[in-house]
């Protein structure tokens, strides 16, 4: 991975980790025990811890119980009656086999991915169930690594490279039957895969984006670009897609399918290793020239039987470029 950002710094990857079995405030304190720190209440849904190394924030990922509390907590202020407050005491226990709470982590430098490593062992020893845990699970985690360049054709060779290694990435991790049965995330349409691997597409940045907003209108990918080109070209992006969940950053929005914590054979630097061999194809030019050719020949010449056929190709691909 290279080691400096577009802005010639050190480069850093924020995390974000859901699982169940531990409220956002017994969290926040097992984060504090782990790096040191101060814990700051928001609401019973949020917690901020304030580290050396950031900002972690933990809160319940459910809009509606988020919302609930910090209404809760602003009638409390008022000695209002707390309506509001009721309401999330009743759907709580109703939600809390669903609901994950969710760590999301400062941008950390490489140096110091240990700390997650710590975090995610006390995670696992305090309780906390990933994916793998029930049937009733479909939790996920993200990666956002910080891009390196802001030139097109870097971004496009790291879009290009997920889109050949997306169904051999989704092939490493048992994704579970909640998964399958609610849905990861869609796969970039076939048609815009063609379009993004013929050899003789060269788009400029306003190009590449205008052609992503066409086809991608959605934050609903395994590598979501929305954050990164609303970065870039607010107003390009805002032109198509209004949806406030999508946040400006300077990086790449990589979901994960699976967060399996206290499984002996997963673990979150498993999962990034795997991205940091999705970066070294992209960088390398020939691999993805070649690939990108078995990918569109393979998909005219075998329709029907395309994702098998290619997911055994791409794996002699990564073997070999191993």
């Amino acid at each position: 991975m290279k080691t400096k950002n577009f802005k010639d710094q050190n480069r850093t990857v924020g995390f974000e980790i859901e699982f169940q079995g531990l409220t956002p405030e017994k969290t926040a304190n097992l984060i504090v025990d782990c790096l040191d720190g101060d814990v700051e209440k928001i609401s019973d849904a949020c917690f901020k811890v304030d580290s050396q190394y950031g900002e972690f924030k933990v809160e319940t990922d459910a809009k509606l119980l988020k919302e609930l509390a910090q209404s809760s907590e602003k009638n409390i202020k008022v000695k209002k009656f707390d309506f509001e407050g009721v309401i999330k005491d009743i759907l709580e226990p109703i939600t809390q086999e669903l609901v994950p709470t969710e760590i999301v982590s400062p941008p950390l430098e490489e140096k110091n991915f240990n700390i997650i490593k710590k975090i995610e062992e006390s995670l696992h020893d305090a309780g906390a169930r990933g994916t793998n845990e029930s049937a009733y699970f479909a939790f996920a985690m993200q990666f956002n690594p910080e891009i390196t360049s802001k030139e097109s054709s870097y971004i496009l060779s790291v879009l290009r490279s997920y889109i050949l290694l997306s169904s051999w990435l989704q092939s490493q991790i048992d994704i579970g039957l909640t998964r399958e049965l609610t849905g990861y995330v869609d796969d970039f349409p076939n048609d815009y895969a063609q379009l993004v691997l013929d050899q003789d597409y060269h788009p400029d940045l306003s190009k590449l984006i205008d052609d992503y907003l066409e086809y991608n209108p959605t934050r609903n990918r395994g590598l979501d670009f929305l954050p990164l080109f609303l970065y870039l070209d607010e107003e390009r992006v805002r032109n198509v897609v209004t949806d406030e969940r999508v946040k400006a950053r300077p990086t790449f929005h990589y979901r994960l399918p699976s967060c399996q914590l206290g499984l002996e054979s997963w673990n979150i630097f498993v999962e990034w290793k795997r991205w940091r061999l999705l970066e070294r194809i992209a960088n390398d030019k020939e691999i993805i020239s070649k690939m990108s050719k078995s990918f569109i020949d393979l998909y005219h010449d075998s329709n029907l039987s395309f994702e098998k056929k290619w997911l055994r190709l791409c794996n002699h691909y990564v073997e070999d470029f191993r």
